[in-house]
């Protein structure tokens, strides 16, 4: 039998959803647009291509099990995070997330694994990136979405420059629907 819970967190409902064909993995929506896709007993199964995509890219940057030191801007179920931590256990993650009551929901029905190296900032991208110092990351992955829009902060030239400085010259950046 497959679960779903669902919450309000800020001005939107989320639900996460229990796939009936695969027990262990789960869909996030928020409000009318799917979000995330985790499956907990196999963290390498992507199911959007997009993110499938992004995941072709963090194999390209970096052989398996080379440590990354990644900022995902944009959390949901934190597919892409696992993703990381599965494929190279020892990278340093910071997910930036501006909604904390997802990120509660989520901690609490889908669980990081232990010593996941994944930390989670309840701050939007434009701030979280702008607070980081030059060079920090080998990788910004930008996968945040309000409904299935962009937030307009994260599309300004400013907040780009931002993203640069933090990948330095070496570093690499993850676009939702770049490719």
């Amino acid at each position: 039998m497959s679960r779903e819970t669902k919450a309000a967190t800020g001005s939107q409902t989320v639900s996460l959803a229990e796939d009936p064909a695969q027990p262990g993995a789960f869909l996030l929506r928020i409000g009318d647009t799917d979000q995330s896709y985790v499956d907990l007993t196999d963290p390498l199964r992507l199911e959007f291509d997009y993110v499938q995509r992004i995941a072709d890219l963090i194999d390209e940057l970096a052989p398996e099990r080379a440590r990354l030191r990644v900022v995902h801007i944009g959390g949901a179920a934190l597919t892409l995070p696992r993703y990381v931590a599965a494929t190279r256990p020892s990278s340093a993650q910071i997910v930036l997330e501006p909604d904390e009551e997802l990120t509660m929901l989520v901690r609490e029905q889908l669980p990081l694994p232990r010593q996941s190296g994944i930390k989670v900032r309840a701050t939007d991208g434009r701030s979280g990136i702008a607070a980081m110092r030059d060079g920090f990351a080998d990788l910004v992955i930008v996968d945040a979405f309000v409904g299935a829009r962009v937030p307009a902060e994260l599309t300004t030239t400013e907040f780009l420059a931002d993203v640069r400085r933090v990948v330095g010259a070496s570093g690499a950046v993850g676009l939702r629907g770049a490719g």
